[in-house]
């Protein structure tokens, strides 16, 4: 498993579908023209390549990812779902972690100790709500 992945550098994954042992009795198989839908809508999966076993109960996606490197880290403090912005679904995500609904990474701790107490609190919630919100315009 790659952990750490370098900029400017070629990996290679593969997605792998196998039929159940049930669906394999029933009759069905991978084809050529095999479709992914998930809840009616039909998924397009663009691959490099597709592979299906010779008896037609695996299927093989394969995919070529290339890492390119970015300026800045889109991660900022107050945006716990670490989409590079600071809004009212960070504030949630803050308040349900503080009730213990959800857990946090370290990584996503630090983002939201807003306040830099050590804890993530409801506290930290209502500075990120009043941010999103425009209220205040940092966290100091």
């Amino acid at each position: 498993m790659i952990s750490t992945f370098k900029a400017n550098t070629e990996y290679k994954y593969s997605l792998y579908i196998k039929l159940t042992e049930e669906g394999y009795n029933a009759g069905y198989r991978f084809g050529e023209n095999t479709a992914l839908s998930l809840n009616g809508e039909v998924i397009d999966l663009n691959p490099d390549y597709v592979s299906i076993s010779e008896d037609g109960g695996l299927a093989q996606f394969g995919y070529v990812l290339t890492m390119t490197p970015t300026d800045k880290p889109s991660f900022v403090t107050g945006g716990v779902n670490m989409d590079g912005k600071i809004n009212l679904i960070d504030a949630i995500m803050v308040q349900k972690n503080s009730l213990g609904i959800i857990v946090f990474t370290d990584e996503q701790l630090a983002l939201g100790d807003v306040n830099k107490d050590g804890y993530i609190s409801l506290v930290d919630a209502i500075m990120i709500q009043k941010y999103a919100l425009e209220i205040i315009s940092d966290f100091d």
